[in-house]
């Protein structure tokens, strides 16, 4: 599974969303959700959360 597979589990894990863009790998700033109407605001800001928090290193990557 690739890094950006990863973080699109992990917040889909926590908030309904269509789809994740990333700009640049290992950038949470450049990362963009496209939540699902149906989150809420809560859902959306784990979702924020989860990519706020994401471990983009090999070490986390090679555990997962």
């Amino acid at each position: 599974m690739s890094k950006i597979n990863r973080l699109q589990d992990s917040i889909q894990a926590v908030c309904p969303i269509i789809g994740v863009s990333i700009g640049t790998t290992g950038v949470s700033a450049s990362v963009r959700i496209d939540f699902n109407p149906s989150a809420t605001s809560a859902q959306r800001t784990a979702g924020q959360n989860v990519v706020d928090t994401f471990d983009w290193s090999q070490a986390a990557q090679d555990a997962s």
